[in-house]
């Protein structure tokens, strides 16, 4: 039961990140008003959706109903943020949006892939191997997509480690 909730609630990590920076957006452009509001909407939407969810799917319901309240806010503030502070990205940083989202996605497969068809380990200290190779090899495919993709931020911040530059 708890493992269906939390496993609920993760699905609502990418929303929350999202919001949370879209929330900082907002403060950096002196609007607390904006947040604010979407956050009463929010707390709304999740009390309606916990109402309704939990009668027909029990505690996981509370999980589903705050990770889609979360991920509509994000949704919500991004739709407002050109709006409200004329801000427009450039195409250049959808692109590398896009490159992230795709890399992290396989490099996600490529991890639930090691570490599926890896041994299971039988003590604690192999556990702890395990998942630091899986790890590892997430991390490595990730920041190797990153640079076969040509990720601007990438090389921006290898400019800056290796070279002794200055952040753009």
């Amino acid at each position: 039961m708890t493992a269906v909730t939390l496993t609920a609630y993760s699905l609502g990590m990418i929303g929350f990140s999202w919001q949370e920076i879209l929330n900082k957006f907002f403060y950096s452009a002196h609007d607390s008003k904006t947040p604010m509001m979407a956050a009463v909407v929010t707390i709304s939407l999740n009390i309606l959706l916990s109402y309704i969810l939990i009668s027909r799917i029990g505690v996981a319901g509370i999980g589903y109903s705050s990770a889609l309240s979360v991920t509509v806010m994000a949704l919500y503030l991004f739709i407002l943020a050109p709006k409200k502070t004329g801000f427009h990205m450039r195409k250049e940083t959808w692109l590398d949006i896009g490159k992230g989202t795709g890399a992290a996605v396989v490099s996600g497969a490529l991890m639930l892939f090691v570490y599926t068809f890896m041994p299971v380990p039988s003590d604690g200290f192999t556990t702890f191997l395990r998942l630091f190779f899986v790890f590892a090899c997430g991390a490595i495919s990730y920041l190797l997509m990153l640079a076969f993709l040509r990720v601007q931020k990438l090389q921006q911040l290898y400019q800056i480690l290796f070279k002794g530059g200055k952040a753009v």
